[in-house]
């Protein structure tokens, strides 16, 4: 990682951090300062949707299951400690549902959950699939209609397929029925001849698809649909039945008004009829008057004759009825494979269509098949009764033993071969791919009973609300949170048109890498930390994979991010200078929006020099004395530091005296000089416990010279006794200033929280914070540190802004859980962290995060 790459153009757009601003300096005047946003921190939203913790029934190993709900766990724990009260959601039918009833436009929500390329694993309705979720082809299915959702669902394909969606034998219908109950088409004119077209048709292929549901060869693994699936196929087809009649319903077709008596009609007189009745195995097959004679007599001779058994029948060729190989073939290598165990092994329908003597004898199976399922056969045009149809069997059997004596048993035994004819006799009509062939169905069924489900309950209706709710020209948001979402940025863009209309849609952010809310607290406490600081800028933390380069990178890195340098630069050089100066407090005021004089402000806070402006000279003494860990023996003590405090008011009378009399006063002032100066000698002078002056202080007359000489005099009397008290102390602070580590040193006992990264584990953070002093300001200096970092992770409007800083203030920061709590972190990572510890990776609110959203 380039850390650079990670140091943000900070920019100021009308959102701020959370962070408050500061304060105008007490006593000091100057205009409040203004703390701008530490990169780009997340916006707060109005409200958080994450999706439910997974259970074992979900469809899931319970490892997976365990692996998964971490990140769940981590997403509540991260939004619920910001105060931001995350809503669990089963699906996003619960977004929906939240939302009705509601008027008010949406600004910006979040969506938090697992995700994927293409994938946002969140189930569309209540009670559907996780598995299935919300993925590309699904939303476009479902973008205008829920016909289109519902065919998509049946047939998994994209797009979805269309009318019929299940296998396809509608003309075959329309013949069929035409040949029983013709006057069910006569509304239509298609009594007498044609076929159906438009709207017409789809219903025609609706109905269609509900004979396939009874009567056509659907199979989800290796086994025909069970009562239950059928069921369900079933209502899933009644909401896309009723979408095509209410099209349909009213129209004119052949000069007929369609009417729902019509369509009930039609529908009834075909699910009522067999597939045989509907011509599903032929047309009817007619013999002669004279074709059991002549098989009785084929069959009588010795050797029987192949053609002459044929001839018999009437045929010359083959099929004698009716031709399924394939069909039958392909039904026993689901539902009976053991018999096509030919020659030792499995076989398909090309081995057996591919020899000559298979083929012929597999077709005579298809024969028996025919006659075993109820074929239609007449002699001289009278149905064949059971005892004929056995006769004609009989025939049959004769003709494929004829056939089975030319394989040779290398290809199949006797006993195989009996064994295939048998299946291909017995194999039912709907395992038999008779009805179009077959569709194998993937198991569904659970996303297919919460569409319908959710559909009869007003699903469109409550999508079309959610989407009336996006203002115009983009301006509302929906940021989704969950891993590689945005990483084919179509799918962002798919999205926010599922959730928008034609006109107004929200604006969409997903990550294009892996998303974690993350956790990685270390925190040490003790008098002085120094030794602490030096010791992890030696030694980085190992366990992490935290290195001491890896720690001057994070330290430069949020130092800039902050705009630590200038501040410290200040800080450090009231100690350079003259004690005087700094004893007046001058300095003690913040720079106006960042600009001017005063201490440069920090885009963070830091406890120990937010207050700066509020301290006295006795409590700046303590308190610089704390941060810079000076020993005892260089700090004044208390009674010299009572007494500065009592020298300090006359410190800035003193000043502007100077500064009035280096101006050039008018004679007329000068007496009023003259009698301020003597007042301001004896006050000076009457403090106990300071040296007497060397010269006199107040002025010998009211002359200008005598008024410089008394200015000068009580000039080098100040600088004296303030060198007595001070120098000490800030030759102790220079030494500190000094150090290697004395930026780091500062940057963690003012207050500050460091996220370090690891440069060859990129994914691997760790929170540091310190806490020094006594007990009770070790506590609250961690607490304050771990606020600070969590302050600047939003920004929002002056309310939110408001409500979550009372929520951070407010918050419990005592003990290691809670502790943890405060320091968990949004990162995004180039893989998965848990499998790939080397990938790249960024925190939010760094330019590496934000690289990584994708906004559409």
């Amino acid at each position: 990682m380039q850390y650079a790459s990670l140091v943000y153009n900070l920019l100021s757009n009308g959102f701020w951090n959370i962070t408050a601003a500061l304060p105008t300096a007490g006593g000091g005047g100057g205009a409040p300062a203004t703390r701008l946003p530490v990169g780009t921190p997340e916006t707060i939203p109005e409200k958080t949707f994450i999706t439910r913790a997974l259970v074992n029934g979900d469809g899931f190993p319970a490892a997976q299951v365990t692996h998964l709900n971490g990140f769940i766990t981590h997403a509540v724990q991260f939004h619920a400690t910001y105060g931001l009260a995350p809503i669990t959601i089963n699906s996003f039918e619960d977004v929906l549902n939240h939302y009705q009833g509601l008027s008010t436009q949406i600004d910006r929500i979040r969506i938090v959950s697992h995700g994927n390329d293409q994938f946002l694993f969140c189930p569309m309705f209540n009670g559907g699939s996780w598995n299935y979720g919300m993925h590309t082809a699904y939303l476009e299915a479902l973008q205008d209609s829920d016909e289109q959702g519902l065919r998509y669902v049946i047939s998994r394909t994209a797009p979805p397929s269309p009318s019929p969606t299940l296998l396809d034998a509608t003309n075959t219908i329309v013949s069929g029925i035409r040949g029983v109950n013709s006057a069910v088409l006569a509304p239509f004119s298609l009594q007498t001849s044609g076929n159906p077209t438009g709207e017409l048709r789809k219903f025609f292929e609706v109905v269609n698809d509900f004979y396939q549901v009874q009567h056509g060869t659907l199979v989800v693994g290796n086994a025909l649909l069970t009562a239950i699936q059928k069921t369900t196929l079933n209502n899933s087809l009644n909401l896309i039945e009723a979408s095509i009649r209410g099209r349909l319903i009213g129209t004119t077709i052949s000069g007929t008004v369609v009417t729902a008596a019509h369509l009930d009609a039609l529908k009834a007189a075909v699910m009522a009829e067999t597939p045989v009745n509907l011509g599903f195995l032929g047309p009817v097959q007619n013999l002669r008057s004279s074709a059991l004679g002549n098989i009785q007599t084929a069959l009588a001779a010795s050797p029987r004759v192949e053609n002459d058994i044929r001839s018999a029948f009437g045929r010359s060729g083959q099929p004698l009825f009716w031709g399924n190989v394939g069909g039958l073939v392909a039904g026993l290598e689901i539902f009976s494979p053991a018999s096509l165990n030919l020659g030792g092994t499995q076989q398909d329908a090309a081995f057996i269509t591919g020899d000559a003597d298979l083929n012929a004898f597999a077709t005579v199976g298809s024969d028996l098949n025919f006659l075993a399922k109820g074929g239609r056969v007449t002699i001289n045009g009278v149905a064949a009764t059971p005892a004929q149809r056995a006769e004609l069997r009989t025939g049959l059997i004769a003709l494929s033993d004829i056939i089975k004596a030319r394989i040779p048993s290398t290809t199949a035994t006797v006993a195989q071969l009996d064994a295939f004819r048998t299946a291909l006799e017995g194999l039912d009509l709907n395992k038999s791919a008779l009805s179009g062939w077959m569709r194998m169905i993937e198991p569904q069924f659970v996303e297919m009973t919460a569409a319908h489900q959710a559909m009869g309950n007003n699903f469109r209706t409550k999508l079309n609300h959610f989407r009336g709710l996006m203002k115009a020209s983009d301006a509302s948001n929906i940021d989704v949170r969950g891993c590689l979402v945005g990483k084919t940025q179509s799918f962002v863009t798919l999205l926010r048109n599922f959730w928008g209309t034609s006109s107004n849609k929200p604006t969409v952010t997903a990550p294009e890498w892996f998303q974690v809310f993350g956790q990685n607290l270390s925190w040490r406490t003790n008098s002085t930390i120094y030794g602490d600081i030096d010791a992890l800028q030696s030694s980085g933390i190992t366990a992490a994979n935290i290195t001491s380069a890896d720690i001057t990178t994070s330290a430069s890195q949020w130092q800039s991010l902050i705009d630590f340098d200038p501040h410290y630069t200040f800080i450090s050089g009231l100690f350079t200078g003259t004690p005087r100066n700094f004893a007046t407090l001058g300095w003690r005021r913040w720079q106006a929006g960042g600009t001017g004089a005063g201490i440069p402000v920090l885009r963070m806070e830091a406890r120990r020099v937010d207050d700066l402006h509020t301290l006295d000279l006795k409590q700046l003494i303590e308190r610089f004395a704390l941060i810079f860990e000076i020993a005892s023996g260089s700090v004044p003590n208390t009674t010299v530091r009572n007494r500065l405090n009592q020298l300090q008011p006359h410190l800035v009378t003193y000043k502007a005296k100077s500064d009035q009399v280096a101006a050039g006063p008018n004679a007329s002032e000068l007496p009023t000089i003259a009698t301020e100066l003597t007042t301001l000698a004896s006050a000076i002078t009457g403090i106990a416990g300071f040296a007497a002056p060397a010269v006199t202080l107040p002025p010998a007359g009211n002359s200008l010279a005598e008024i410089q000489t008394s200015i000068n005099n009580i000039g080098t009397h100040l600088d004296t006794i303030l060198g007595t008290d001070l120098n000490g102390f800030f030759t102790a602070i220079t030494a500190r200033t000094g150090h290697a580590n004395a930026k780091l040193r500062y940057y963690f006992t003012i207050g500050l929280p460091l996220p370090l990264q690891s440069s060859s584990h990129p994914n691997s953070f760790v929170m540091q914070v310190y806490g020094s002093g006594s007990t009770t300001e070790q506590n609250a200096q961690i607490a304050a540190a771990l606020r600070s970092w969590m302050r600047i992770q939003w920004t929002g409007t002056p309310a939110q802004i408001a409500a979550m800083n009372t929520v951070i203030d407010t918050l419990a920061i005592n003990t290691s859980t809670q502790r943890a709590a405060a320091a968990r972190w949004s990162m995004v990572a180039e893989d998965d962290p848990s499998v790939t510890p080397t990938a790249d990776a960024g925190l939010s609110p760094t330019q590496a995060f934000r690289d990584h959203l994708v906004t559409k």
